[in-house]
């Protein structure tokens, strides 16, 4: 249903779109999607944010069962 859309929406703007070529079109913003996602989160350092996080709750985690095991 929704690759019929974007056919005829294609067909209609550019003309004589096939359902191939649409995926393929639909393929190669997906990966540049992904490969600029992966830049961006790269370059604004977020992976390491998240990694930084979980590692820091782990320690709270520790810090909280010997503060309620020395009660």
């Amino acid at each position: 249903m929704i690759i019929e859309f974007i056919t005829e929406f294609f067909n209609e703007v550019l003309g004589g779109l096939t359902y191939k070529s649409v995926l393929i079109v639909l393929a190669i913003i997906l990966v540049l999607f992904l490969l600029l996602r992966e830049l961006y989160t790269w370059y604004w350092k977020i992976n390491r944010l998240v990694k930084n996080q979980k590692i820091q709750n782990e320690l709270l985690n520790e810090i909280l069962t010997q503060l309620k095991k020395d009660k």
